[in-house]
């Protein structure tokens, strides 16, 4: 919660992301015939703990790094192009955006520390919440100012779901529901469906993520 803002990120979040594409590489090849929904329910069981994430600046470019390594690795086990929009992976994940998550975790750290009976932690959250130069006060007032609340006092861990983070519009819906259904298709390997072969499935499931 300290004013210091590295600019090269911590060492965690350098590890973390180091990590990602190891882990992603050896679940896909360990589980090279499961369902990608279900590679990435095994990553979430294991790999999915981020811990220290609370005092992440999740605003920050190393942290913007981190979460373009966690998409690539959502389009690695969903068999997806890497060009794949952002909006589309929590569609095809089943998950909230990770830097939601991550805003989720830090409000929810402050929270504890807020209803704490220890005195010096509160007092320490009192004075860094307004000092836009710790890293603490940066990420509270961003969340605020996000989520249109007034008072950065009345932050709480429920906010983070008011988050918008590459949302998928109401006018692009269905190239959710039509990619999710894509996706099972192709894994299922059926060959044909409606007169398309696998490769037709495949270009339509690239015009859908990238166009």
């Amino acid at each position: 919660m300290g004013t210091d803002r590295p600019t090269d990120g911590p060492t965690d979040i350098v590890t973390y992301r180091a990590a990602i594409a190891a882990k992603n590489m050896e679940l896909n090849q360990e589980f090279h015939f499961a369902s990608g929904i279900t590679k990435w329910n095994i990553n979430n069981i294991y790999h999915n703990h981020y811990y220290g994430s609370p005092i992440w600046d999740i605003f920050g470019q190393p942290v913007k790094s981190f979460l373009c390594s966690y998409n690539v690795s959502v389009r690695n086990m969903f068999n997806l192009p890497q060009t794949t929009h952002r909006r589309l992976i929590e569609t095809v994940s089943g998950c909230r955006q990770l830097f939601v998550t991550l805003a989720s975790r830090f409000l929810g750290f402050l929270d504890k520390i807020k209803e704490s009976d220890k005195v010096i932690p509160k007092m320490l959250l009192e004075h860094v919440m307004h000092d836009v130069r710790s890293t603490t006060g940066s990420n509270m007032r961003r969340i605020m100012l996000a989520i249109g609340k007034d008072d950065i006092c009345e932050l709480k861990k429920c906010d983070a779901v008011k988050l918008e983070y590459h949302k998928l519009e109401k006018s692009e819906a269905w190239r959710g529901v039509i990619l999710t259904e894509l996706i099972a298709i192709a894994e299922e390997g059926n060959g044909t469906i409606m007169g398309f072969s696998d490769d037709e499935i495949r270009d339509i499931m690239h015009f859908i993520c990238t166009s």
